[in-house]
């Protein structure tokens, strides 16, 4: 007899670690609702994003990150930005 009840485990794509950085995911597998968080190798921050959870796309049905992995998933070196004035010893 066919079995009528076997489930498909779907997932997201696998996440690599990006350029100076490391992700680490709460679950092995990436099925519906595991996250995952990005950190950075010291002298470098996320660019925009650190962490990314698995869902379901409502128009495609598709399991996708919630975030477009390529461009918001990475790690830069800081840009330096002096706030609050002048230093005092400035000449």
């Amino acid at each position: 007899m066919e079995n009528l009840y076997a489930l498909t485990l779907v997932e997201c794509d696998k996440i690599d670690n990006p350029a100076n950085g490391q992700v680490s995911c709460d679950s092995k597998r990436f099925a519906f609702g595991t996250s995952c968080h990005l950190s950075c190798n010291p002298g470098y921050i996320p660019i925009e994003l650190s962490m990314t959870t698995c869902r379901t796309n409502r128009k495609t049905r598709e399991f996708e990150w919630n975030i477009h992995l390529a461009s918001q998933f990475k790690c830069v070196q800081p840009v330096g930005f002096i706030i609050g004035g002048m230093d005092s010893n400035y000449e």
